[in-house]
């Protein structure tokens, strides 16, 4: 590996001879550039090749394919035997090939809130910022676009591992008056988290931040947060219910003067008080609406006491007749 000088496996190297070899008459047997043998990487990162080769003649190795997600190495090493050795000595040449890994894999992701209230501060989180391919990326860059229903007013930074050439980044910030960026702290330390205050921006009335930007230089393979970056924002007022309070942030790189990108979005619902419950329009809010109670019990007691009282009724109107015919 060029960039981690890791051993690799299952790359295909061809040996190859760099002039031509003639025989004892001086006929040529086999031309230059021909293909003598190829082998593959184990575990070890080794091809062994056991060609008998003829001393006096100059050989190469290349590099026919190579692992996923490499690209294959145009580096074309050769050697020669050293002519002193005698006849039946064994001759070992180490030669060495670095592939370029090229598989840019960047990911971002974020937590917000199912549901908030009007003029509620609540955090978003970051719940990952990675470099989860195989190789370095330049030029590395978080940034939020934050909703414009929300004000934020705090950040903490969380903290980081896997800058390349340094331990340090800076946060930038976007205001709704400005949109250049403009420098929110520098030389920030990976390994320790700082609270940032918007109040300490000196904004003008009325000015909001509208965006913010890490930017970490290159990284390494196997960057990764290790505490998560939030932040607290408060939700304006005059908002309807059920809005939807819709936050971007992507992370970008660049590898081989090609940029790559990864995003990310939440939504939030706004909820206004007094519409959580009873969602369902009636036409005529004073009209009785029955309601089953499914206790069978209750009912039958009802009746049961209802024909009883009729009964009991009956029963003194027949007493009271019988006494007029005495």
């Amino acid at each position: 590996d060029l960039e981690t000088g890791e051993t690799l496996s299952g790359a295909l190297i061809g040996l190859y001879t760099e002039e031509d070899i003639q025989n004892a008459k001086g006929d040529v047997i086999v031309r230059k550039g021909t293909l003598l043998e190829s082998s593959e990487t184990g575990e070890d990162g080794r091809a062994v090749f056991e060609s008998d080769l003829p001393f006096g003649y100059r050989y190469a190795v290349q590099e026919l394919d190579a692992p996923e997600g490499y690209r294959i190495s145009e580096e074309r090493p050769g050697f020669d035997f050293d002519e002193t050795l005698e006849k039946g000595e064994t001759a070992k040449v180490s030669l060495q090939i670095e592939d370029q890994p090229d598989n840019v894999e960047i990911e971002v992701e974020k937590f917000a809130p199912e549901t908030v209230k009007e003029q509620e501060s609540f955090w978003y989180v970051i719940e990952k910022v990675r470099n989860a391919g195989n190789c370095t990326v330049d030029n590395f860059t978080l940034t939020d676009m934050l909703p414009e229903q929300v004000i934020l007013t705090e950040l903490r930074t969380g903290t980081f591992t896997g800058q390349k050439d340094a331990d340090s980044y800076s946060i930038w910030y976007q205001t709704n008056q400005n949109e250049t960026y403009r420098l929110w702290k520098d030389q920030i330390p990976t390994d320790t988290e700082q609270r940032l205050l918007t109040a300490e921006l000196g904004l003008e009335e009325g000015e909001e931040v509208t965006a913010f930007q890490y930017r970490f230089g290159t990284v390494k393979k196997g960057f990764t947060e290790l505490e998560k970056p939030e932040y607290l924002v408060e939700v304006k007022g005059g908002l309807t219910d059920r809005e939807e309070i819709r936050n971007q942030i992507e992370v970008m790189g660049e590898k081989f003067e090609i940029t790559y990108t990864a995003e990310n979005e939440t939504v939030t619902i706004v909820k206004k008080p007094g519409n959580s419950v009873g969602d369902s329009k009636d036409p005529d809010p004073t009209r009785l609406i029955s309601v089953q109670t499914g206790d069978e019990a209750l009912l039958s007691l009802w009746i049961l006491t209802a024909a009883l009282t009729v009964a009991i009724i009956i029963a003194i109107i027949w007493g009271k007749e019988e006494k007029k015919k005495d």
